[in-house]
């Protein structure tokens, strides 16, 4: 499954002809989709056993599904125990699907297969459909089904995209041609009928060689990347710009240092083969200033504070100068956190008792190896992060931990644990990992994460980048 942005539903990508996964193991191929045609919604999945058998896997037994692998919910012996799968009770010839394309804007209108009616007619049609054919069952889309348009034939069924929240097709991966394949993403809703040996389609030919190429989300993620890394001004210049990539929209996030570099970066995602959209979220440094003034001036608290200088390097705020006290240094970073494109504070203000850990912004990676001086303790699973000044306080470590107070590179049993590491911890945080100032045993000293001392982060704040919401939580005198 493709890594799931905000806002977004994950993709299943069911390639028919994928290894299938029990919970224990190996289970098999997955050969055939069930399909609801008048619901686009998928019923359940085909699985060939190691013993030849097949039998209809439930969709909701579906656990996870890429282009390798499908992983399902039961046990191979569970599986095993499901009844046979039965190609006559699934597959009646030509069901109808509901082919309606798209809500015209401004009405209530919708486009189905003849004339144009309206969302009244479409509910009498849709209920004397269904009264006068109550024994419609569900259709099966196999790998290798021929696809044709309704001009001709265009190719064969490779892989079916399902919205995982909704459990409705979204896409039918077609692959043309034999020699010099290409693999194209037809809509869901041009499918007009499925039959026991084609999908028939509304669209024509000439409408399908229109449709872009169909790329997998990591792929296309890693082509992407790859792209931006031959751009010779975004390379030498090191921005921090991350591409996450699903159902082919491409969304581009970080922090740039002009606009003319953020359109470069937009121009060469948009030229990379799979491409369907580019979302544009890249963040420029001096429009941030900008926002970052614009909110301290309407905070009554500090619109009157002078003194202090502000500079945006990276997305980061560095607030240098003088401030009278500690109270309006906290004021002042908190109104410029209240900015969403803020990436953290450092606060470099002189003639104040500022601590160490206000001077700089620190982000390790989520997913990243932590070491103790003396052993290694397992990946980063989460930050803590202060929404009063966007700066990471803390990890949460999940790992491999010895007893409290352990001597350096003790023998000694290991325990499974979620330990809150705060940043006065950690040393130095690198690509290859965050490396901790303390052994695993002092580590092993510090709390266990707790829900109610560090909630996750509210569903309606933005996390500074590079972080999801989910890998965020706040420290429990922040969640005001």
């Amino acid at each position: 499954m493709s890594t799931v942005l905000d806002g977004l539903s994950p993709r299943l990508e069911i390639r028919l002809g994928a290894e299938a996964w029990a919970a224990d193991g190996p289970a098999g191929t997955v050969t055939q989709v069930v399909v609801s045609p008048r619901e686009r919604r998928v019923v359940g999945v085909v699985v060939r056993l190691p013993t030849g058998r097949e039998v209809t896997v439930p969709a909701e037994q579906v656990a996870d599904a890429t282009e390798e692998r499908v992983s399902l919910r039961p046990s191979l012996g569970e599986l095993e125990a499901l009844p046979a799968w039965q190609p006559e009770a699934h597959t009646p010839a030509a069901l109808s699907w509901p082919g309606w394309r798209r809500l015209r804007e401004g009405g209530a209108w919708l486009r189905i297969p003849g004339p144009l009616r309206r969302m009244d007619g479409l509910e009498r049609r849709l209920a004397a459909e269904a009264q006068a054919r109550p024994e419609e069952r569900v259709v099966a889309i196999r790998r290798g089904q021929r696809v044709v348009a309704s001009d001709g034939p265009i190719g064969r069924v490779d892989m079916v995209l399902v919205d995982a929240a909704m459990g409705r097709v979204k896409h039918l991966v077609v692959r043309q041609g034999l020699l010099f394949s290409r693999d194209v993403a037809v809509p869901a809703d041009w499918v007009s009928t499925v039959e026991e040996d084609a999908v028939i389609l509304e669209a024509s030919r000439d409408a399908v060689a229109h449709l872009p190429v169909y790329r997998p989300d990591d792929e296309l993620a890693r082509d992407v990347e790859e792209a931006l890394n031959r751009e010779e001004l975004l390379r030498v210049l090191a921005l921090p710009v991350r591409v996450w990539v699903q159902d082919g929209l491409v969304v581009l996030r970080g922090h740039v240092h002009n606009r003319a570099l953020a359109a470069r970066a937009e121009e060469v995602a948009r030229s990379v083969p799979g491409a369907l959209e580019v979302r544009n979220e890249l963040v420029v440094d001096h429009e941030l200033l900008q926002e970052v003034v614009a909110s301290i001036q309407a905070d009554e608290a500090t619109r009157t504070l002078r003194g202090y200088f502000l500079r945006v390097r990276d997305g980061v705020v560095e607030l240098s100068g003088t401030l009278p006290s500690l109270e309006d240094a906290r004021r002042l970073e908190a109104a410029i956190a209240r900015v969403p494109g803020v990436r953290g504070v450092a606060n470099h203000l002189t003639g104040l008792d500022i601590p160490p850990s206000w001077r700089q912004v620190v982000q390790p990676e989520v997913g990243r190896p932590v070491y103790a001086t003396d052993q290694e303790l397992g990946r980063v699973e989460a930050v803590v992060i202060d929404p009063r000044n966007r700066r990471v306080q803390a990890v949460v470590v999940a790992g491999e931990f010895p007893d409290a107070g352990a001597p350096p590179s003790a023998a000694g049993p290991l325990w499974e644990r979620r330990v809150v590491i705060p940043m006065e911890d950690v040393e130095r945080v690198t690509p290859a990992g965050m490396f901790l100032r303390v052994h695993a045993g002092q580590a092993a000293e510090r709390p266990d994460l707790r829900e109610d001392r560090y909630p996750p982060a509210p569903s309606g704040w933005r996390p500074p980048f590079p972080y999801e919401r989910g890998q965020v939580r706040w420290p429990a005198e922040a969640a005001y």
